[in-house]
């Protein structure tokens, strides 16, 4: 197995100057991964000595990280020449990327904030998982060259598991305020926590949007399997989705009946969540092995004086 390059070179031009950079894509992305968590250390810090002048500093080291993980996934894919969802290490690191992304649109459009300390310790836990296999990042799958309908399939199916994702920090806050209320806590983290009734209505719209998601994965899957042939590590792909999907949509059809509520729509959220995670593992090991040989690409940027 041709296990990706781990260097790629560039030069940066800043007035007179010559900067020769060696840094690699890898290195930005666990440099992502690192700021996570001390963003995680950082609002615990907080957290535990109520300090309010330096709360924007876990804020700061979260979307520090999220910019330099994205700078590893975009040189990633100027190396590959692909979108970077090629083997198991991109996926997590994709999918990591996706979950702080999601964040930030719900602090925006719904002006949710949840905790930093969460959503650091998720997107930290992601990225410390995709290094745990160093076979994991070898050189992407053909299958995703010249095809953009099975990268569009892909692409949906990751942002379809970042709302789940989300749904999952949407529910252990839910869980939380909702023991704290029972048991009139409202110190350290649980101060931080908004409120029940704004969660439980974000946390029906990040399921539903997951679901369409999912959803429109599956329908170009199937669409673009039923052009090709389908092996049977699609069929197993395939499988997977669907017991995803009718089980989210079963909690989503069950949450709209108002027969799911409250705590046990949170948990039953939480037990999804968990399943769709154990899918992933036999649908990654359906994945075809077949690898491309990729030759890095040494990117040259220059900056006017």
């Amino acid at each position: 197995m041709e296990v990706f390059p781990k260097s790629s070179c560039q030069n940066v031009t800043v007035g007179p100057l010559s900067i020769s950079m060696d840094i690699s894509a890898r290195e930005l992305l666990i440099g992502g991964t690192l700021c996570y968590g001390v963003a995680f250390g950082a609002a615990i810090i907080c957290q535990r000595f109520e300090s309010k002048p330096a709360r924007w500093v876990p804020m700061a080291l979260l979307w520090v990280g999220f910019l330099v993980q994205f700078g590893g996934l975009f040189q990633r894919g100027e190396e590959t020449h692909v979108f970077p969802l090629g083997n198991t290490f991109e996926l997590l690191q994709m999918f990591a990327w996706g979950v702080v992304a999601l964040s930030g649109f719900l602090r925006l459009t719904f002006s949710l904030r949840l905790p930093v300390s969460f959503i650091a310790a998720l997107a930290a836990l992601i990225g410390a998982c995709s290094f745990a296999n160093p076979n994991w990042d070898h050189a992407a799958s053909t299958i995703y060259r010249g095809n953009p309908w099975v990268e569009f399939h892909v692409v949906m199916i990751i942002l379809g598991y970042c709302f789940f994702a989300a749904q999952a920090l949407n529910s252990v806050v839910f869980l939380l305020q909702d023991y704290s209320l029972k048991h009139r806590r409202f110190t350290g983290v649980f101060r931080l926590l908004p409120s029940l009734r704004q969660v439980d209505q974000v946390g029906v719209q990040l399921l539903a949007a997951g679901v369409c998601l999912l959803t429109l994965g599956m329908i170009v899957g199937v669409a673009n399997f039923s052009v090709t042939a389908p092996s049977s590590s699609t069929v197993i792909k395939l499988l997977c989705a669907i017991v995803v999907w009718i089980g989210y949509g079963v909690v989503l059809f069950l949450r709209q009946k108002k027969s799911l509520r409250g705590p046990r729509f949170a948990l039953a959220s939480l037990l999804m969540f968990l399943i769709a995670l154990i899918t992933l593992w036999p649908a990654n090991a359906a994945r075809p092995s077949g690898l491309a040989e990729t030759t890095p690409v040494s990117s040259t940027s220059t900056v006017a004086p």
